[in-house]
């Protein structure tokens, strides 16, 4: 019984580590227009090249995906409602997506 127990608990802590959540939080004092929740938005993994943006939030949480295509899904609503035009984004040990640097384009 006290097995079946463990490998109760075991699971239940298991499958939220893996659940779904994401969350946006704003580091710029400047707040930009929202944009419709399917805009597009660049995705990178690298943070070269980023001399005409300035970050303005990060996405964080995992979503469970491994692929960036998904993961882009995922925060489109989020990052679109910032006003972001380009994520940076960032992988766990497991090579799942977990963070998301949000950055709004210079004009």
């Amino acid at each position: 019984m006290k097995k079946l127990n463990i490998l109760f608990l075991a699971s239940i802590i298991f499958t939220q580590g893996c659940s779904s959540f994401m969350s946006y939080s704003n580091t710029s004092d400047k707040k930009y227009s929202s944009k419709p929740s399917n805009c597009d938005f660049k995705i990178k993994v690298t943070d070269s090249g980023l001399s005409d943006y300035e970050e303005i939030g990060i996405m964080s949480g995992c979503a469970g995906q491994k692929d960036i295509s998904s993961y882009k899904s995922t925060i489109q609503p989020d990052v679109c409602k910032a006003g972001g035009d380009l994520v940076v984004a960032r992988t766990n040990g497991y090579g799942v997506f977990c963070q998301g640097i949000v950055f709004k384009k210079n004009r």
